[in-house]
């Protein structure tokens, strides 16, 4: 994955630290806020627990509170900051997940703009079914109640936006350093030289992103 710029994976995982270092402060707290927090915590696990890709399948509040508890030490906070989560030792994991599954960061990054783009209204990128160019998803449209994330009926943009291709597959070779997606309920990690059978959804954002190349097969005759 880029990690150029502020949406990039280091930025990312740098601002998910921190927030999820947050939490967990408010988690080693002996009160109705701390335990709620402790909790909410252990549901970013079970939701995380569902991909593939997961360390870490379940996790208690009790769990949860003893690596709310192991982070207050001030030297071992301070090495976590730099990115270095094997300080924590047989929690490093959980730490490592409740980061990648942290719906706020995810969904805080996720909106990010062109400037030009937006403003821009003869743009055709912005008419109803058109193609976005970069990713391969299509515009569409959505009631501003869907917007919340924490609402009723949240709009999930990288299911409700993927085109209705043909079933055709081709494969691929990932060709950036590493790169994790979602697209519809298929979450995947990928690393660079790894090669997979993508469906057209899949091909054409990987492609467009400039993380993945097609795999040329030599004929023989």
């Amino acid at each position: 994955m880029n990690n150029s710029g502020q949406g990039g994976w280091k930025a990312r995982l740098e601002d998910g630290t921190i927030n999820i270092l947050t939490k967990l402060d408010i988690a080693n707290q002996d009160s109705k806020e701390g335990n709620k927090m402790a909790r909410d915590l252990c549901n970013i696990i079970e939701v995380r627990s569902k991909s593939p890709s997961s360390q870490i399948q379940k996790c208690g509040p009790t769990k949860m509170k003893a690596l709310a508890e192991k982070i207050q030490h001030p030297q071992r906070r301070d090495t976590i900051l730099t990115g270095n989560f094997s300080v924590l030792n047989q929690h490093a994991h959980l730490f490592l997940e409740l980061v990648k599954g942290d719906r706020s960061l995810i969904v805080g990054k996720a909106g990010e703009t062109d400037e030009a783009v937006t403003v821009d209204i003869k743009r055709q990128i912005r008419w109803p079914y058109s193609l976005n160019g970069k990713c391969g998803l299509q515009v569409v449209t959505l009631p501003l109640d869907r917007l919340h994330p924490e609402g009723s009926n949240p709009f999930d943009a990288l299911s409700e936006t993927l085109p209705r291709f043909d079933d055709k597959t081709r494969e691929l070779e990932i060709i950036t350093e590493r790169c994790v997606l979602r697209l519809g309920g298929d979450e995947k990690e990928f690393s660079q030289g790894d090669t997979l059978v993508a469906e057209s959804n899949m091909d054409t954002f990987l492609t467009l992103k400039g993380w993945a190349k097609p795999i040329s097969r030599s004929k023989t005759t």
